[in-house]
């Protein structure tokens, strides 16, 4: 099956020194993540950078555990998780986030490989979703509580 590639990009009114911490812990993906609910959130650190987090979820009336692995590929700029056991129907998980300081903003690029046994256009548009949905999640949230609340246009 052929590797899909979707890629995101968000601007966060937010330092680099900001956003890093908050994308790094990844108990925080429960404060952006409303599609799919995320019920429960484990962490296990197997080496220093490594870690694997348990996420259960639910849709309608099914529930699924995702594990994923998640290493930082570089401290500050960018970190990578692939599932272990992607949900049907995912075959393959593997994201990856980078991140960049550009003046009083930080560039979060998001890019997704992913087999699927859904057509393109279909998964194009659920992403597409869920990204948007993340990146108003991320700005309320970075924006309330960083102590310098004020964003110049």
């Amino acid at each position: 099956m052929d590797i899909k590639v979707f890629q995101y990009t968000t601007i966060i009114p937010a330092k680099l020194n900001t956003v890093w911490p908050f994308f790094s812990n990844p108990k925080n993906l429960i404060e952006i993540t409303s599609f799919p609910p995320i019920v429960q959130l484990k962490l296990e650190e197997v080496e220093s950078g490594t870690q694997i987090v348990e996420i259960d979820f639910s849709l309608s009336f099914l529930s699924y555990r995702w594990l994923a692995e998640i290493t930082i590929d570089e401290a500050n700029c960018q970190f990578t998780d692939v599932a272990m056991n992607p949900p049907f129907p995912l075959d393959y998980w593997k994201h990856t986030h980078t991140f960049k300081q550009q003046g009083a903003y930080t560039v979060m690029c998001d890019r997704l490989e992913i087999t699927t046994k859904i057509p393109s256009f279909v998964l194009k548009n659920i992403l597409q979703q869920m990204f948007k949905s993340r990146e108003k999640a991320i700005k309320q949230y970075l924006t309330k509580n960083t102590p310098n609340k004020r964003v110049s246009h």
